[in-house]
């Protein structure tokens, strides 16, 4: 083996079943870099592997998440500025669900009051539902939550009839 004809590489890279290969070729004292090799020279003689079956690229695409169904009448988003803490916000979410089911058993009627209360209702509501219980926090969540579920699963079973 020679300085003047060195085999620098070869480097043979098997990606989802296609083989590439390439072989640089150079010199080492002439300051020369090395060039590649055409594929077809590299694999002569060797069998050819055959490129993955297109199916396999479509996997990827029954693998995304459908979203979910927003039922016709639920309540609005919360907005930010109603308080900086989520649990609030979604407490006042909760009393807007409450507030539009007494409206319901009030007038009987099945359509969705949530589009006819405003977020200022609910808030100057709110402290008909806060705590009482000397816990640091405003709305014990989870019983409003509770409550609101059950209420609307009253009212979906009367409408449904």
């Amino acid at each position: 083996m020679t300085n003047k004809s060195v085999i620098l590489g070869v480097a043979a890279i098997l990606v989802g079943g296609a083989g590439l290969a390439a072989v640089m070729l150079g010199s080492g004292d002439d300051g020369k870099k090395g060039k590649p090799a055409a594929a077809a020279q590299a694999n002569e003689g060797q069998a050819t592997i055959p490129p993955a079956p297109a199916q396999a690229k479509q996997a990827f695409e029954t693998m995304a998440v459908e979203p979910d169904e927003v039922p016709e009448c639920s309540p609005p988003r919360p907005p930010n500025d109603l308080s900086p803490k989520a649990y609030i916000r979604n407490s006042y979410a909760a009393i807007m669900e409450i507030m539009a089911v007494e409206r319901w058993q009030e007038s009987g009627s099945c359509e969705c009051f949530l589009n006819e209360i405003t977020w200022d209702q609910v808030v100057s509501a709110a402290p008909a539902f806060e705590r009482s219980d000397g816990v640091a926090l405003r709305f014990d969540f989870p019983k409003l939550r509770a409550e609101a579920d059950a209420l609307v699963a009253q009212q979906t079973q009367a409408c449904s009839e």
